[in-house]
This record gives structure tokens, sequence and C-alpha cells, in this order.
């Protein structure tokens, strides 16, 4: 692990980095696994609880729902932050709106999923998102757009 990230250090800055220990690459990865694990069970949580019949906006408490909802912008920020940590970490400096290039391909990637078992349907015909799961389009679009937000997010040296 630690001989990987000194390769991508060496590829991608040019220069030899410092090899860091690997209790430290060991902490650092256990970090970014607990921090993004607590962001998608915060988001699991909270549409869980939405999506239950006992919190569904009815009658004289509708502002269940938008306690539930004010969860999901704070659990995708928190997640697409500690994805822009982290590649800033390991593979070097990104500019400051990775964090929010991140948030949106993590909210596009429905839309995307959707769009694709339109035009990609499952073996027995069936359009709905959970075929769309089935069939993993939303992990595929996942690395997709993540990657690719990411790329978009780094900085770039100016040859002179």
């Amino acid at each position: 692990m630690t001989a990987l990230a000194v390769a991508l250090g060496v590829f991608v800055t040019g220069a030899p980095i410092a090899r860091p220990s690997l209790l430290r690459v060991a902490g650092f990865l256990v970090a970014v696994c607990v921090a993004l694990w607590m962001s998608f069970e915060m988001c699991r949580i909270a549409l869980g609880l939405l999506l239950t019949t006992h919190h569904l906006p009815y009658g004289n408490a509708p502002w269940e729902a938008l306690e539930q909802l004010a969860v999901l912008p704070i659990a995708i920020l928190l997640a697409s932050a500690v994805i822009h940590a982290s590649v800033s970490r390991l593979l070097g400096e990104t500019s400051r709106w990775t964090t929010l290039y991140v948030a949106a391909a993590f909210v596009l990637v429905v839309p995307a999923s959707l769009l694709t078992i339109q035009l990609l349907p499952a073996l027995n015909r069936f359009t709905d998102y959970i075929h769309a799961v089935k069939m993993g389009y939303p992990a595929f679009w996942t690395v997709v757009l993540v990657s690719g937000a990411v790329a978009l997010g780094r900085h770039r040296s100016v040859p002179q």
C-alpha cells in the first residue's frame, strides 16, 4: 500500500515523495472509510425515516420531512469533502471546487442511472430504478462521475 502511494506520488508530481509509515497510511485509510461510512449511513437513515408511513408529511407535522431532507445535503457534502481531502492527500493538490464537483457527481448518479435503464433495460424489459440497481448502473455511474469530478478539480501545471 505504501509503495503504491509513493509510486502514485512519483507519477503525479514527477518527484519522489517521502515514504509515509505504514501506521500513518493505515490510520488515514481507516479515517477516510469511517467518515464515508458515516455520511452514507446518514443518507440511508434519513431516507428510511422519510419514506416510512409514520414520518410522511401528513397532517400537522410537515416539518418532520424537512428535517430528514436537511440531513441529505449535509451527508453528501461530508462525503464529497472526505473524498476531496483523500484525493488531495494521496494524489496531489486539487482545487477548492472539487468538493462541489464531487457533490454534484453524487447527485447526478440517480438521474444517470434512470436514463441508462431507459436506454438499456433489464433482461426482463423492466425499466424501474430497482432494476437499474440490480443491473449495477448506480455503481457504474458513481465510479465514472466521481472520478470525472476529481479529474475536473485537479490542478494542472502550466508548461512554461
